[in-house]
């Protein structure tokens, strides 16, 4: 039976302030139809919720009588019986028509439709013949059968008629198959097409479509597949589950596997398909009775090195291991896009990507749907107390905001709690972000609660914030550089009455230089007095100007001075970095709590505390305050960094008896080791990598560890990556005694 869905069309529209029960919508329908046709209430529902998906529906009541409105909806009037002529088609082209062929009997439109298919637009090609009064539909050069979508095929040559047929082939739905996995063998019967929807081209589906696809979805199919599609994908869709893994059945004669997949084929067949087989694999080598195994080839081991994914159970890794850090940081990359093909998809690498909640934050607070390209990426590393280390994540962004952090962050250490890893530390540097992402976790002063917060993903765990030590000690120096009597210094540090200026550092230097034939601070240079921006950046300068080098230099200067006084503060600052330094790059490991080295960082904590209140006591104004001490964020961050580390080994040797924390770990230099190797070792150290090559680059970063120290390996400490080779404890083959002949 025929319904001519084409008089909903003609009879009914959108509009905004329209009200019309479902009763009369059935009998208005039904009289357009010459009653011809009975529809029962749900098959027109349907209909009305394809045809007309903005509309909403009410319930309404009189007396005992209930019903349906549709809002939104209202009745057509005036309907235009003037005739059309294929010559003034042209004027009545509507829903992003264009007229392709016009003949005096017949047309040919093509109207867009908002499919793309392998990056070509989804035409639905009209063909109005004006002679026989007829119309047909085709997509993808097929003809639609319009019985099937109960349509009408007559064509009056009105106007009204007309933009009926426009509406209604610009309201039926297109059918894009079922969305699949990437398959490597697609059968002959299948289709597979990359398909998008028009306006995002960027974001593609991997869908099947069968070769006798009706091209279109029924009225009361609400997914985006044909029944044809449907019945024939469905079983392809789940075929690896009838598949059998002849790796667990390799040892099994071929016979035994030909009657497990056909147990009802006969003798003849199983003989016919084994000598196929033989066919198929005449080749020497497959059939060689030697016990060599070939190795594979040079191309062949990296890709099984790319491929192996999870964790190795058998890697060396205590308990304690499972517990430590996680290190975060940012590196500019190149901003470029690149279109990245694997297999049977593609995608654009290069956009900013830091999540779906962050993007749905980003859309929020700027009104907008846009994609940016990045200009940094994130890199987050996880770092045990036993030394093992991983990259686990990075993500491209244009500098991560507080928010997007916070949300990444703590889905990472969700997951790492999943896997068995407990994070109890998350070190970054000074950043404003990332201090506006600690101050995420707490009410008031992050000091004020010693830099502890709960963690979210274990109730019964905390989980401190505190600074990197390298940048601190960057900090430090940069305040000391900063510091002086000329117009151009932003600092004059005082300590006691007595000034610190870089101009003290200068002086020893140049005595040490002048005075003394082997110089007490060797290490010295033009690059630690005079750093440039990139010297600024190097751990090592900072290091070395305020280490016990530097203060026994500055002591033997002053004992060269009449009045040796002045350079009391230096010295004292000296004293407390020096001692800064020789912990935290002390590679043995804090096993007790009692250990003196944590005495000497609480002592020097108080000292920077003390400078910081004796400070604050002096009646000056705040400007004036300010330029006598390093920035507030500077004394804090050394804070955190003390605070974070005591109490971290603390919580540590008490869960773990015997077990300790590495001071010389306790940095973020593995991440800057990271941009080092992806700029340096592979890309070049002139220019920075786009993200596409920083992707590509990380599994040689990984993999490319040296094996000289368990704590700089990504591995956990195991020779190499299995099964390229293998460890013994003993040589692989002895030495011989000889007896020297005379």
């Amino acid at each position: 039976m025929t319904y001519n869905y084409q008089k909903l069309c003609s009879t009914v529209c959108e509009s905004t302030d329209g009200r019309i029960t479902f009763k009369a919508l059935k009998e208005k329908f039904e009289e357009a139809t010459s009653g011809t046709s009975t529809i029962s209430d749900k098959k027109l529902s349907q209909i009305v919720f394809r045809l007309f998906p903005n509309r909403k529906i009410l319930r309404g009541r009189s007396g005992e009588d209930r019903f349906l409105i549709y809002v939104g909806l209202s009745w057509k009037e005036n309907r235009d019986t003037s005739l059309v002529s294929p010559w003034s088609i042209q004027c009545h082209l509507k829903y992003q028509s264009m007229l392709f062929e016009q003949t005096p009997t017949s047309v040919i439109i093509f109207m867009m439709s908002d499919i793309v298919c392998n990056g070509n637009i989804v035409m639905k090609e009209i063909t109005l013949n004006f002679k026989e009064q007829l119309w047909e539909l085709k997509i993808r050069g097929r003809i639609v059968v319009l019985e099937d979508l109960d349509i009408t095929n007559t064509f009056y040559c009105t106007t009204s008629n007309l933009h009926e047929i426009f509406e209604i082939v610009h309201k039926i739905k297109i059918c894009t198959g079922i969305e699949t996995e990437h398959k490597t063998k697609v059968p002959i019967h299948i289709i597979s097409e990359r398909i998008a929807e028009r306006g995002d081209e960027n974001t593609q589906n991997f869908k099947m479509r069968s070769k006798t696809c009706k091209q279109v979805v029924g009225w009361s199919y609400t997914g985006d597949s044909c029944h044809t599609c449907i019945n024939n994908l469905n079983a392809f869709k789940n075929e690896e589950t009838d598949l059998i893994d002849l790796n667990k059945v390799d040892e099994d004669d071929l016979k035994k596997i030909l009657k497990q997949v056909f147990p009802g084929a006969s003798q003849e067949m199983q003989d016919f398909l084994r000598s196929q087989h033989d066919i198929l694999n005449s080749s020497k080598i497959t059939w060689d009775k030697s016990k060599q195994k070939l190795l594979p080839d040079g191309c062949e081991i990296p890709h099984h090195k790319q491929k192996r994914k999870g964790f190795k159970q058998t890697v060396n890794l205590p308990p304690s291991g499972y517990h430590g850090g996680l290190l975060h940081d940012e590196a500019k990359i190149q901003e470029d896009l690149v279109l990245n093909v694997k297999g049977e998809r593609s995608e654009l690498v290069g956009w900013i990507d830091t999540g779906s909640e962050a993007e749905n934050l980003r859309i929020v607070k700027e009104n907008k749907v846009s994609r940016k390209l990045a200009t940094d990426v994130l890199q987050i590393t996880f770092l045990g107390y036993t030394g093992f280390r991983f990259p686990i994540a990075h993500f491209p962004t244009d500098g991560v905001k507080a928010s997007e952090l916070y949300i990444i962050i703590w889905d990472l250490i969700s997951q790492l709690q999943s896997w068995g890893f407990i994070v109890d530390f998350i070190m970054q540097d000074g950043g404003q972000q990332n201090r506006e992402f600690t101050k995420l976790h707490f009410t008031g002063e992050p000091r004020k609660n010693y830099f502890m917060c709960d963690s979210l993903v274990h109730p019964d765990r905390k989980v401190y914030h505190c600074q990197d030590f390298s940048h601190n000690m960057k900090k430090l120096r940069n305040a000391v550089l900063s510091s002086g009597i000329n117009t151009y210094n932003t600092k004059l540090l005082n300590k006691k009455g007595n000034v610190i200026v870089w101009e003290q550092w200068l002086n020893a230097a140049r005595w040490d230089e002048q005075t003394n034939s082997r110089k007490i601070h060797y290490k010295l240079s033009n690059s630690h007095l005079h750093p440039d921006t990139a010297d600024k950046m190097r751990n090592h300068l900072a290091e070395e100007v305020l280490n016990e080098d530097m203060l026994q230099l500055m002591k033997s200067y002053q004992n060269s001075l009449i009045n040796g006084d002045v350079l009391n503060s230096a010295i004292d600052l000296l004293q407390q970095t020096s001692k800064l330094i020789t912990v935290f790059r002390d590679p043995r490991p804090v096993t007790d709590i009692h250990d003196a080295r944590l005495n000497i960082l609480n002592h020097v904590l108080d000292w920077f505390n003390n400078w910081r209140n004796e400070i604050k006591e002096i009646k000056k104004t705040p400007k004036e305050l300010e330029r006598m001490l390093p920035s507030i964020k500077c004394l804090d961050d050394v804070e955190s960094m003390i605070v974070v580390f005591t109490r971290v080994c603390r919580v540590h040797i008490t869960e773990f008896k015997g077990r300790g924390v590495y001071p010389s770990r306790f940095n973020s230099d593995l991440a800057e080791n990271i941009f080092c190797q992806q700029r340096g070792l592979y890309n070049g150290n002139s220019t920075n990598p786009n993200y596409h090559v920083y992707c590509n680059t990380m599994n040689s970063v990984i993999l490319g560890q040296t094996n000289k120290s368990r704590a700089r390996k990504s591995n956990a400490g195991l020779p190499t990556t299995d099964p390229y080779s293998f460890h013994v404890n003993v040589p692989l083959s002895k030495k011989k005694k000889t007896l020297c002949r005379i």
